[in-house]
């Protein structure tokens, strides 16, 4: 499998603990995968914070299946795009608006 889409993410949500536990199951398939070459998870929260939570809690991963996955964290607010390489952490246009 090469593209992960996570649609609804953070619709069932009630507190940080629900948005961990989604968390895990997405750093799985990260950590797990190393075909993926992209991630896109569509993030239903009217806050910007929220996203950029869920964005860095992803690029903090110790390590990645496969080093050319970009993710994607989108919001109707805000869209922020990363990806892992060898060399480290790569920043594409970190936001703009969607």
């Amino acid at each position: 499998m090469k593209v992960v889409k996570v649609l609804k993410f953070g619709e069932t949500f009630f507190n940080y603990d629900d948005m961990k536990k989604q968390l895990e199951q997405d750093k799985h398939f990260l950590e797990t995968m190393p075909n993926l070459e992209q991630m896109i998870l569509y993030y239903n929260t009217p806050y910007d914070n929220d996203v950029l939570e869920v964005s860095k809690q992803l690029q903090i991963l110790p390590r990645v299946a496969s080093t050319k996955c970009k993710i994607q964290v989108i919001s109707d607010n805000l869209s922020l795009s990363f990806s892992f390489s060898t060399s480290g952490l790569t920043f594409f246009n970190s936001t703009f608006p969607v």
